[in-house]
């Protein structure tokens, strides 16, 4: 299963654009929110918050 924001937003029960804004660490997201997307994101798998992340610093 190809690991996406929706599916960690679905799993979790907050909405694609929290998920997106935890992953890229946005100050407005507590680390209470932020804990569970790394988590989940991890557990799914382990290489998605590499690329996530890389990607974000790529542009």
């Amino acid at each position: 299963m190809k690991v996406t924001i929706s599916n960690i937003a679905k799993e979790l029960n907050i909405t694609p654009a929290t998920v997106s804004k935890a992953l890229s660490n946005h100050p407005k997201i507590s680390e209470k929110t932020k804990r569970p997307v790394f988590k989940v994101a991890f557990r799914l798998d382990p290489i998605y918050i590499f690329r996530e992340t890389s990607r974000r610093i790529k542009k």
